[in-house]
C-alpha cells in the first residue's frame, strides 16, 4: 500500500494533532507547578499530582482516540501488512482482463496492497487507475482465457514469480457467482503462504475434472456482469470443435487425472509451474480463444487452469472447506 501523505490530512485531523501536543505541554507545565509548590505542603503535592495523573490521563486518551477516530472516518485509509512481493524478494504480477468494468474494486483492501496489469478489451478506458502500473488494449476475443493465455505467451520468457489473474468483474453482486469473496480468500491465501496459491474447489468426483464435469458443454451464454451486458448482450456462442468437456480436455490439453477445478477466472501461478511446458503449448492453446467473443472453448478453460498446469508442483495448491462450486451436481 502506498505510504500516507501526511500534507493531504483532513484540515480537521490536521487541527486535532498540535492540540493533543498543546494539551501535552500544558500538562507538563502544571505537573512542574506542582512540583514547585511542594515546599508549601505535603499534602498538596499529593493531591495535586494524583488530580493531574487522573484527569489529564483520561484527557489525553479521549484526545487521542478522537483523533484516531476521525482520521480513519475521514480518510478511509486501511492499514494492512506489506503484499507478499514487498516481503520477500519474488515479484508478483496481476493480470486483469477488463472489458467494461469500473475496476473500483482495486482501491479497497486487500486490493490496494498491489499494481495492475490491465489488459482492455473494452472500447472505452473509463475505469479507476490508481493502482494500474501498465494498460494494454487487446481485441474483445476469447474471454479471460484468451487474455491469461496472451500475457503468457507474450511474456513467457519474463513472467513474475508469482502470477495472479482476475477478471475485471470480480465485485459484480450476482446471487451464484461470488467472485468477491473468492478472490479476497486467493489473496489471504497468497500472503499466508508467500507463494502462487490455487484455489480449488473441494469434493471433485472421483478427484477427477473428467469425470465431474465429462458432459458439460454450452450452447448459449450471456455476460453475468450487468456492465457487461449493456456493452454487448449477445447469447450467440462459438461452439468448439471438440465438446462436451471431456472431450475438449483430452483433445487439448490431455487425459491425465487432475483434481483441481476452479470457476471465475480467478487463480494464481507460480512462474516455475508455467515454465514447465513450452511457449508453443500455450501458443496453441491461445489459438482456440482467438477467433470469437464468446467462444465455448473459453468456458472450457474457465474449469481447465488446474490441468493446464498441471502437475502444480511449486503452486501451493489449498481445498479449502468453504468454497464450494455453485453448480455442483448439475453437471
Amino acid at each position: 500500500m502506498e505510504p500516507t501523505d501526511t500534507a493531504s490530512l483532513p484540515p480537521f485531523f490536521a487541527l486535532l494533532i498540535p492540540s493533543f501536543f498543546a494539551l501535552l505541554i500544558l500538562c507538563s507545565i502544571m505537573f512542574l507547578a506542582c512540583d514547585y509548590n511542594i515546599t508549601s505542603s505535603p499534602n498538596y503535592t499529593h493531591i495535586c499530582i494524583y488530580n493531574i495523573n487522573m484527569y489529564f490521563g483520561i484527557l489525553l486518551l479521549v484526545i487521542l482516540s478522537i483523533c484516531i477516530f476521525v482520521y480513519y472516518r475521514l480518510t478511509k485509509i486501511e492499514c494492512f501488512e506489506p503484499a507478499i512481493g514487498a516481503e520477500t524478494n519474488q515479484s508478483v504480477n496481476v493480470i486483469v482482463s477488463r472489458y467494461n468494468e469500473k475496476l473500483a474494486w482495486t482501491k479497497k483492501a486487500p486490493y490496494n496492497k498491489y499494481k495492475y496489469i490491465v489488459y482492455n478489451k473494452g472500447t472505452n478506458d473509463d475505469f479507476e487507475k490508481k493502482y494500474i502500473s501498465n494498460v494494454l488494449k487487446l481485441p474483445n476475443v476469447g474471454r479471460e482465457s484468451h487474455t491469461y493465455l496472451y500475457h503468457i505467451v507474450n511474456n513467457y520468457d519474463n513472467l513474475a514469480d508469482i502470477n495472479v489473474f482476475l477478471p475485471g468483474s470480480i465485485d459484480t453482486n450476482h446471487k451464484v457467482f461470488k467472485k468477491h469473496n473468492f478472490a479476497t480468500k486467493l489473496l489471504n491465501y497468497i500472503e499466508k503462504y508467500k507463494n502462487a496459491v490455487f484455489l480449488s474447489f473441494g469434493n471433485i468426483k472421483e478427484n477427477d475434472i473428467t469425470q465431474e464435469f465429462h458432459n458439460f458443454k454450452v450452447d448459449a451464454y450471456s455476460s453475468t456482469t450487468a456492465e457487461n451486458r449493456k456493452q454487448n448482450a449477445e447469447y450467440a456462442i462459438r461452439k468448439s470443435q471438440f465438446r462436451p468437456f471431456q472431450t475438449w480436455l483430452h483433445n487439448n490439453i490431455g487425459s491425465e487425472k487432475v483434481p483441481y477445478v476452479i470457476h471465475y477466472g480467478i487463480f494464481s501461478v507460480n512462474k516455475k509451474d508455467i515454465l514447465k511446458k513450452p511457449k508453443s503449448y500455450y501458443e496453441k492453446l491461445l489459438k482456440l480463444v482467438s477467433d470469437h467473443s464468446n467462444p465455448e472453448d473459453g468456458h472450457y478453460f474457465e474449469k481447465s487452469w488446474g490441468a493446464v498446469f498441471y502437475p502444480l508442483n511449486n503452486t501451493h495448491v489449498v481445498l479449502d472447506p468453504d468454497v464450494v462450486d455453485p453448480f455442483k451436481g448439475r453437471y
